[in-house]
């Protein structure tokens, strides 16, 4: 692939370039994610080559850049079962979300190029038989402009659980605490009075029961478990302390567990397990 100051641009409108990165922009374009207060986990490249690694497919990422400078990125997976089509999603996974990621300044017509850009990728692909944007929080008060744009056959409305955490200090837990409804801060209070004592494991015997007890919680409520071959590959590109593995243990025994992930100033919970 060319150098990204070679790349040929997908398209140019208003000043605003868009062109599918390459290795070059790599690290560019991960410092400019890091200043971006909005992006979540799912925007960093170490959860790219998880979904890689465990969907398969291949991940692209488009950049726009106004005056040479980053301005605004969207990636996506694409996927090709010979003799069915291609799948696009933006982002696969479960709970993962993709759509645009701009700068802390959002610019409109930042959106709209990097909409545009990704239409144009899916119109150029003729065997594409699903395409799919799931929308971030913060992206989601823009929700007609992707309307518009990509013209969906399908709309999927989700819930999102977001709590702002206060800072650390000497009133920590105090001020934790309260950031739960009633109800919630007595059951943590009486847990807390249980003899529970909480590790953090990246052994094979604490994966394994994360993944044996999600089986049976998900079975509980007739849903779809994530295969343990979906949790095998987490690791690898996630360093240990980026994703910890919290087990709460009683008297000696696992009885809980939570694998959380960590990116800016946002943890987000993957799977917990009681």
């Amino acid at each position: 692939m060319l150098p990204a100051a070679h790349s040929p641009a997908i398209s140019d409108h208003l000043g605003i370039s868009v062109t599918e990165s390459s290795e070059a922009d790599t690290t560019e374009l991960e410092a400019w994610l890091s200043q971006v207060p909005s992006a979540l986990l799912y925007a960093g490249q170490e959860f790219l080559d998880f979904l890689v690694a465990a969907c398969g497919g291949v991940s692209t990422t488009l950049i726009a850049r106004r005056g040479g400078r980053i301005a605004g990125a969207f990636r996506y997976l694409s996927k090709t079962v010979p003799g069915i089509g291609t799948i696009i999603n933006s982002l696969p996974w479960y709970g993962s979300h993709g759509a645009c990621l701009l700068d802390t300044q959002p610019d409109p017509q930042v959106r709209r190029a990097l909409l545009a850009a990704f239409g144009n990728r899916i119109a150029a692909t003729p065997d594409v038989i699903s395409a799919t944007v799931i929308l971030t929080p913060v992206e989601e008060s823009y929700r007609q402009e992707y309307i518009d744009a990509l013209q969906p056959r399908v709309l999927d409305p989700r819930n999102g659980q977001i709590t702002a955490l206060p800072p650390d200090g000497p009133n920590l837990l105090h001020d934790l605490e309260f950031c739960f409804a009633q109800k919630t801060r007595n059951l943590a209070r009486k847990a807390c009075k249980q003899g529970f004592e909480e590790i953090v494991s990246d052994e094979d015997w604490a994966w394994q029961f994360l993944h044996d007890v999600h089986v049976e919680n998900m079975a509980a409520v007739g849903g779809k478990a994530k295969p343990r071959g979906h949790f095998d590959p987490f690791p690898g590109p996630l360093a240990p302390g980026r994703r910890p593995l919290s087990v709460a243990m009683l008297e000696g025994q696992p009885a809980a567990a939570m694998l959380l992930a960590g990116f800016n100033d946002t943890i987000e919970y993957i799977t917990p397990v009681i």
